[in-house]
């Protein structure tokens, strides 16, 4: 549908600033949130593209209160003003064939018509910003084998939250915005066991050991709240979830326990005890708020785990702790605003480039 729209990069000038329309395209809630906030903070005019709305609803009605924040809920909205975008951000940079068909459309007509991607990282590791992968078999629709080496890019420009050149992490912002909240208190658990960085046997024993923690401490609560993503059909924890103890309650409004506007493991994060997690962007959100964490670790970790700065890590059950090292990952940065604006502000020359170009091939 998009691929028939002819137009060409504009920029648009208010005063002596130059104002430039800006369109984020986030592929679930978690990147959803994240062009919230960066969005808002933007000096340049925002569109966020987000189908199913009605499911973000309690989200959105703080982020439209942003004059400068507006929303697609459709792709047949957004193919009428497709023209006048000037810069795309996107969080996963690379074709997926799993992702929806209107992202692939949209990056397809981005490509043809030359228009600026720039890639925010969708998460602290990620292929193609920090890990390396010699996977002999290539498989990116499996939970087991890996992907053999970074995905090609298709964007212009990569933009990195850490480091020299970092824009920061973008939820701390609002380290400060939570509300004091009457909770039971909890442990929190937080999994993302889906990559190939774990081995069967890996998943396997991380669950049999926090599960076998959890029974210790019968008086205490454990919430579970995993990715989305490792409760679908036919994965390792969605199986094991079944046989969680009674005090491990998994998290979400229609599963053992539930919040009001508590949504997930960032909103979580802020009011647990004490926390056991896999290797996950949620790091960096225990670190914003000081929380102590047993970090599990194993061979396809190791290396990842090692460079954190401080924090209490675990592969047998005495090491466990009910009061563990507060974590430092040394990469949480503050959210720079006017660095994220600076970046996209940058004139880049994409004369000459087709869509050929982007594919099959990285684009620093």
């Amino acid at each position: 549908m998009l691929n028939n729209i002819k137009g060409n990069f504009e920029e648009i000038k208010n005063g002596n600033k130059m104002v430039l329309k800006v369109l984020y395209l986030p592929c679930n809630r978690s990147q959803f949130e994240m062009a919230c906030i960066i969005a808002k903070h933007s000096k340049h005019e925002s569109y966020i593209f987000i189908e199913n709305m009605e499911q973000h609803i309690a989200y959105l009605s703080d982020s439209l209160k942003e004059d400068k924040v507006k929303l697609f809920n459709n792709l047949q909205s957004l193919v009428s003003f497709f023209k006048d975008i000037d810069k795309i951000v996107v969080f996963i940079g690379s074709i997926q064939l799993f992702l929806p068909d209107y992202y692939n459309q949209i990056l397809s007509a981005a490509l043809k018509l030359k228009k600026p991607i720039y890639e925010m990282p969708h998460g602290l590791f990620q292929s193609g910003y920090n890990l390396t992968d010699s996977s002999k078999i290539i498989d990116n629709m499996s939970y087991y084998y890996g992907f053999g080496e970074n995905f090609p890019s298709i964007s212009t420009k990569k933009i990195w939250w850490y480091g020299p050149g970092g824009v920061g992490y973008p939820r701390t912002i609002y380290k400060y915005n939570y509300k004091e909240r009457i909770l039971p208190e909890f442990n929190l658990i937080t999994s993302n066991t889906n990559w190939y960085l774990y081995s069967l046997f890996d998943k396997r024993l991380f669950f049999k050991l926090v599960f076998d923690y959890a029974i210790t401490k019968p008086e205490e609560i454990f919430i579970w709240s995993p990715h989305p993503a490792e409760l679908n059909d036919n994965t390792y924890s969605a199986m094991i979830s079944k046989f969680r103890p009674k005090n491990v309650l998994l998290y979400g409004l229609h599963n053992d326990i539930y919040f009001h506007n508590i949504e997930g493991s960032n909103d979580l994060i802020p009011y647990c005890k004490m926390a056991i997690s896999t290797v996950s962007t949620c790091l960096l959100d225990y670190e914003i708020h000081k929380k102590k964490v047993n970090l599990y670790f194993n061979e396809g970790t190791k290396s990842i785990v090692k460079k954190i700065s401080s924090v209490s890590t675990f592969n047998k059950i005495e090491d466990i702790l009910p009061s563990p090292l507060e974590i430092s990952t040394g990469l949480l940065k503050e959210y720079s605003p006017d660095l994220f604006d600076k970046i996209i502000e940058e004139t880049i020359n994409i004369e000459g480039f087709v869509q050929s170009d982007y594919i099959g091939k990285f684009i620093p």
